[in-house]
């Protein structure tokens, strides 16, 4: 009975018939005998080409977003809305806020605002008609400012 030996795998780069640029992927699999004898040795190829180019643009279009976000001279603060901690966070908000990035990934977005606020941030996301008036403070590591309203 043949059995599976070996596989190995490689990348390849070829020029097409129409001289443009072709990714591919080649399998080998070597079957042996029951004495360990090579007996057969399959290829399998396909052209990933397309494959590699949304890796490409993919990965292009995340260093643009995070050279953005991390030029921003606006804070930026991603939330994960399930336990409130932070995702990500800009220099500008670690400036702004008052806390090193250590501190804001260890934190919770309660760490921004007072206890008595608890409730309210706690409802997001809401509909937002249930913001219309209410007022959130916002406690920085050195001062504190009140938000007039979130409509």
């Amino acid at each position: 009975l043949p059995h599976l030996w070996d596989t190995s795998r490689s990348n390849l780069t070829q020029t097409g018939t129409s001289g443009g640029i072709l990714d591919g992927e080649t399998f080998a699999i070597s079957l042996l005998d029951a004495n360990g004898n090579c007996t057969e040795v399959q290829l399998v190829g396909r052209d990933i080409t397309q494959e590699r180019e949304v890796e490409l643009n993919l990965r292009e279009r995340k260093e643009l977003l995070n050279a953005i976000f991390s030029q921003a001279s606006d804070a930026l603060v991603l939330v994960e809305l399930e336990t409130f901690t932070f995702v990500e966070y800009n220099e500008a908000a670690c400036t702004l806020l008052g806390y090193t990035r250590e501190e804001l990934l260890q934190g919770t977005v309660k760490l921004l605002h007072n206890p008595e606020d608890w409730p309210a941030v706690e409802a997001w996301p809401a509909p937002k008609a249930s913001y219309s008036g209410i007022r959130l403070s916002i406690t920085l590591k050195t001062a504190s400012c009140r938000a007039t309203s979130m409509t």
